[in-house]
């Protein structure tokens, strides 16, 4: 999934049960490719309609989390379990999803799983808690254990200069995440609503 100032390149269909996903943003702001599943009596304008009209989040539709907040020319890879149905990637970051038009996904009935890599860090995340875990360089994957029931984003600060350079925004349905961190990392998880 490829995210850009103007919306979003990706696949019109994609199989359901847990998928690999590789999200890198072309842009030249702040994006992110979170997952929404579209109740069965909604349409992608209507969505898009409610948002606009100043819902948070329409009705019935379910955040199937994704790929956080991304800096410009940056990429994760992602595993997210995906049900059958209509879904919906939208980046919420800066009005976004009311200027930008989300990009239709439909997951189909056919399943397949994509098996992700051995995680060598394992995060446990507790609703309302944040802590702050120093990991050295290197590709590190991420296994991520929720307790509670809240959606949460796991961020990495470049300690050297301290900035936010990726988040991963993690749900009940994010289960793994792959980065490559250059340098020295920091990171710390918040709970949202």
């Amino acid at each position: 999934m490829i995210a850009t100032d103007a919306g979003f390149d990706a696949a019109d269909k994609m199989p359901a049960r847990l998928r690999h996903i590789l999200f890198e943003n072309h842009g030249s702001e702040i994006h992110e490719a979170m997952l929404v599943k579209l109740p069965q009596s909604m349409t992608v304008a209507e969505y898009v309609s409610a948002v606009r009209s100043g819902s948070l989040f329409p009705a019935g539709a379910l955040d199937y989390s994704g790929a956080g907040l991304m800096s410009p020319g940056e990429s994760v890879e992602v595993w997210v379990k995906l049900d059958p149905g209509q879904c919906i990637l939208i980046c919420w970051n800066n009005g976004h999803a009311r200027s930008t038009p989300p990009r239709p996904v439909t997951v189909e009935y056919r399943i397949s799983e994509d098996v992700p890599p051995k995680e060598d860090v394992t995060v446990k995340l507790i609703d309302f808690l944040s802590f702050w875990v120093a990991y050295a360089k290197g590709r590190r994957s991420f296994g991520f254990k929720m307790s509670g029931q809240r959606c949460m984003k796991w961020t990495f600060f470049d300690c050297t200069r301290a900035r936010r350079w990726k988040t991963c925004g993690v749900g009940g349905n994010t289960t793994q995440a792959v980065l490559h961190l250059p340098m020295q990392w920091a990171a710390y998880s918040i709970a949202t609503i």
